[in-house]
């Protein structure tokens, strides 16, 4: 166990916290409402980022990861191990639109328009 570890260690190390364990259904994608905008977590670089759906094309989705630029979309098989829909409750899982007015609260503590 990751506490176990940690006592051993003298508690001093930090250790990483391991996600909870997720059940997807294999075929979530089938019932997935698929649009552009949409919010999805794809799987790069040893971890899992938010992306959301830019456009579809021949059974693939063209995602942006969150805070990356047009050049790192990527083109990914819908039915992909790769891709999962978001966790339970997140705004990701709300039905946002491409174009919705929003406020975002900065390190200020100051709402601003996004």
């Amino acid at each position: 166990s990751t506490m176990a570890a940690s006592e051993e260690n003298g508690g001093d190390e930090k250790m990483k916290e391991e996600e909870p364990e997720r059940v997807i259904p294999k075929n979530w994608h089938e019932d997935f409402e698929w649009r552009e905008g949409a919010m999805l977590e794809a799987f790069a670089e040893d971890d899992w980022w938010s992306v959301n759906c830019r456009r579809f094309e021949d059974g693939k989705v063209l995602v942006r990861y969150v805070g990356a630029s047009e050049e790192d979309d990527e083109w990914i098989e819908l039915d992909s191990d790769r891709i999962r829909p978001p966790i339970e409750g997140t705004a990701g899982n709300r039905d946002w639109q491409v174009g919705n007015l929003v406020k975002v609260l900065f390190d200020d503590d100051i709402w601003y328009p996004g």
